[in-house]
């Protein structure tokens, strides 16, 4: 038998409206961050109704749902907590599960709940291996960022289905009774979102209450007009705004919905959500009224923000990850074969560091780690990568190199930064570093090509004494 909290959580789930419905791009896109981010093959959005597991977005799996009896993720729902199955088929709950011993052939399993603001654990978001593997603390408190997200998604679907709603509403109370204006706009600005509403033949425009409060302004500090509004747009985002707007009033797209940045009356930009619907035509067809909402969206514009730097920045240094530089090296040789230019691609590998970390513990490691990548990043231009690959182990991209003597000078101004002490917890420690260079296109001309130069390099230079650079030609200081 059901029992009362259960029941309540179902009709929190059913609030959302969110089972069943069909696959939609931000949640596909979340799932497939996550797996590249853990390097799994599988990463899920789980929902869990009254029997059954449902996946709302999924990478790596077949299965659209499966019976909530067998699955792992009911685990996570019965105790409300985070759980990590390193080795499913020796597990005493997991051994004989069906999900262990055929398709998808779970190993390693690590879930966390999806909560809403109530409190009520609608799903989890999963991560799942096909091999034994260890899951790390750190793991945990990373995918609880992807599930606080995936919840925000989830907030946004039910609020537009509101919002579908409500506007579909405020058009048919147009069409009944327009002498209703003030009533309805009234009505839809207490939903919390801001109302506008535009004449598009002199651009007439109407902010609501909700709308001005958004943003800090009084009545009367924004012109009631078209030009009024764009004039508070940020300037990087007006063209894309007249462009959907052209778009959806001359018909080629069945919706206007733009994510634009609006200035706020101190001057600090909040990111806006603006959606509108045509609600009167003239004799011919062509829209001369269009009413809409406005949408903050800045908070979840920042987790996206904070989301997409956990992915592609190193947590201790700030610098770019592999991941980050490995791109940026492919767009570069992009742009290199379409200009026929030249740029030189370091491989940084630190003398000795793990004798630092031996003798005075990695928390000194990591400082000096950090004051390295600072004294590194003072010699480089901004338009250079610097990135950390692992551990000791640095990439820079020398970009727009004229000469090889440029590469040379860029080599010998690291070599004077490696020879400066550092100081850290009153520790005066000596660093240095053996570097390998390739240049492009002469080493390479491709990711690998490049990568592989550089990295014989740097072993050509630690093998002939180390604290020293080389070319991938052999060529050196």
């Amino acid at each position: 038998m059901m029992d009362a909290q259960e029941k309540k959580r179902l009709e929190a789930l059913a609030s959302y409206q969110i089972l069943d419905t069909v696959r939609a791009e931000d949640f596909d896109n979340l799932v497939k961050l996550a797996a590249a981010c853990f390097d799994t093959p599988v990463a899920t959005i789980t929902i869990l109704d009254e029997t059954r597991q449902w996946f709302k977005a999924a990478i790596g799996l077949d299965l659209c749902e499966t019976n909530r009896d067998i699955s792992f993720c009911q685990h996570v729902l019965y105790s409300g907590q985070p759980m990590i199955v390193n080795d499913a088929l020796n597990h005493p709950d997991f051994a004989q599960s069906p999900l262990v011993t055929s398709e998808p052939h779970i190993r390693a399993y690590v879930g966390v709940p999806i909560i809403d603001s109530d409190g009520y654990i609608l799903g989890t978001f999963c991560l799942i291996d096909h091999q034994q593997r260890t899951f790390s603390p750190s793991i945990l408190a990373m995918l609880e960022k992807f599930a606080y997200q995936a919840m925000r998604l989830i907030e946004l679907h039910r609020a537009s289905l509101t919002q579908a709603s409500l506007t579909s509403e405020v058009t048919r109370a147009y069409d009944e009774a327009l002498s209703a204006q003030q009533t309805w706009m009234l009505a839809m600005d207490a939903t919390g979102d801001g109302i506008w509403d535009c004449n598009i033949a002199d651009g007439k425009t109407y902010f609501g209450p909700n709308w001005l409060k958004m943003l800090g302004y009084g009545p009367s500090e924004i012109a009631g007009s078209l030009e009024g509004f764009k004039s508070i747009i940020h300037p990087e985002d007006v063209e894309r705004f007249e462009r959907i707007a052209a778009d959806y009033l001359l018909g080629k797209s069945d919706k206007y919905r733009a994510e634009l940045r609006l200035r706020c009356k101190n001057g600090e930009f909040k990111w806006i959500l603006s959606r509108g619907l045509i609600v009167e035509r003239d004799a011919d067809n062509h829209p001369i009224r269009i009413v809409g909402t406005h949408t903050d969206i800045s908070h979840y514009k920042q987790l996206e923000e904070t989301i997409w730097r956990q992915a592609n920045f190193d947590y201790l240094t700030n610098l770019p990850n592999r991941r980050f530089f490995l791109s940026s090296l492919e767009h570069e040789i992009k742009k290199a074969k379409r200009h026929q230019a030249t740029f030189a691609l370091f491989f940084i590998d630190l003398d000795g560091f793990k004798q630092v970390n031996d003798v005075y513990g990695h928390e000194i490691g990591d400082k000096l780690l950090v004051r390295f990548t600072k004294r590194v990043s003072s010699v480089l231009r901004d338009a250079d990568v610097f990135a950390r690959l692992a551990g000791d182990e640095f990439n820079i991209l020398q970009t727009h190199v004229q000469s090889r003597e440029d590469v040379i000078a860029l080599a010998n101004k690291l070599q004077s930064v490696f020879h400066q002490d550092f100081v850290v917890a009153k520790q005066h420690l000596k660093l240095s570093a053996s570097v390998g260079i390739a240049l492009y296109p002469q080493h390479g001309d491709t990711t690998d090509t490049l990568l592989n130069a550089a990295d014989k390099a740097m072993y050509q230079a630690k093998s002939s004494g180390k604290d020293q650079w080389c070319f991938a030609s052999l060529e050196g200081a």
